[in-house]
């Protein structure tokens, strides 16, 4: 039965009239076993503004606007039976995540602990008999590949697995659940294996790889799930027996390391890649010593694509590696840390200097700015 709460006016707040409902519910496992002390928690699925997702080192990951769970509105634990209660939920969208009791594994180190989500609806009533499924982690398996253009890009010189390559990819939950970066180190035959990963639907952001210790920033990357097909710009559902193949796409200057014959195959012998795989930017901030600059790339959507953040020597001189090439929106700014990175005002800030600046693969941009005050 929904609930009706009046209005009132105190001290210049306006309290609104909000009808709300009972959501009732269950978490189990996939064989019926009911989970009792799950923790279970209820987020509003609102469109978000655009924002930095992830900060590593030098480097953030820009997330366009679009729909996602927005901050949690109430936890509950399941009792002895799995079940659960929310009195007061408002209509709308809502994702509900459990998660079973804690339970790390002295060996890995990894939180054994079984997940779950369910996506719910609350138009005209309340809701009943909502079940929440929870699984274990799992091993996503896969491939990944180096896919190789000698003479300047122009000829296609073949694939061979990344053997040795470091392969980041972040998982960023669209259910409520947590978000994670996972690392795999591929094999000798190209295999690549992810642990302990949760089920659940994802947008998938493979970041560049390392290799020999050195950051692979201009490689292109695809990427196929399964046999569903190949996803951009998109979440994806991960789940147990799933498989996940990359693809890294890059140039090599002619009479490279690549051997070739007179047909062009790839001399799989051949390990060591060495090509202009980052461009970099480097300037000056107009009485910026200590100042922020941000770099944004000019497309970025619910995926997501790297930006970067660097900051200027007491000179004002300042200078940002590793950059994929693209166009990106340049700004600098007085008294931006990493936490106000993430926040979405910063976005508008770049915005509006209008500045932009094009990094090309094996060069160096040169740009002069000025700082701007950021928001304290």
């Amino acid at each position: 039965m929904g609930v009706l709460c009046g209005n009132a006016e105190v001290d210049g707040f306006q309290l609104q009239t909000a009808l709300v409902f009972r959501v009732r519910g269950v978490v189990t496992d996939n064989y019926g076993k009911v989970a009792a002390g799950a923790s279970v928690r209820l987020m509003p699925i609102t469109r978000q503004p655009a924002h930095v997702e992830l900060s590593f080192d030098t480097s953030f990951i820009a997330v366009g606007e679009g729909p996602g769970p927005g901050p949690e509105a109430a936890r509950v634990v399941t009792g002895g039976d799995g079940s659960f209660e929310f009195p007061s939920v408002r209509a709308g969208r809502w994702a509900i995540a459990a998660e079973t009791a804690a339970a790390i594994d002295p060996a890995s180190g990894f939180n054994l602990a079984q997940t779950g989500s369910a996506a719910l609806t609350i138009a005209d009533g309340d809701a009943k008999d909502v079940r929440v499924l929870v699984a274990d982690a799992f091993t996503l398996a896969g491939s990944a590949t180096w896919s190789i253009r000698c003479v300047s890009g122009a000829l296609s010189c073949g694939q061979k697995p990344a053997e040795g390559a470091v392969v980041p990819i972040w998982l960023r939950a669209t259910d409520g659940k947590s978000n994670a970066l996972h690392v795999g180190i591929v094999q000798a035959d190209g295999a690549l294996r992810l642990e302990h990963v949760h089920t659940g639907n994802y947008f998938v952001q493979i970041l560049p790889p390392f290799l020999n210790g050195v950051l692979l920033m201009g490689s292109l990357v695809s990427w196929r799930l399964g046999i569903r097909g190949r996803f951009v710009g998109q979440a994806v559902d991960l789940d147990r027996g799933d498989s996940i193949d990359a693809t890294f796409g890059i140039s090599l200057s002619e009479g490279g390391p690549v051997i070739l014959d007179v047909d062009h195959p790839v001399d799989r012998t051949v390990r060591h890649l060495d090509a202009a795989l980052s461009g970099s930017v480097r300037g000056t901030v107009a009485n910026g010593g200590g100042a922020a600059v941000v770099l944004l790339p000019e497309q970025y959507d619910a995926q997501g694509a790297r930006g970067a953040l660097v900051f200027c020597q007491a000179d004002g001189t300042f200078d940002a590696p590793d950059l994929a090439a693209g166009s990106y929106r340049i700004a600098a700014f007085r008294g931006l840390d990493m936490e106000g990175l993430r926040d979405p005002e910063l976005f508008a800030g770049i915005l509006a200097t209008e500045k932009r600046v094009r990094v090309e693969l094996g060069a160096t941009t040169e740009v002069q700015l000025e700082a701007s005050d950021w928001p304290q």
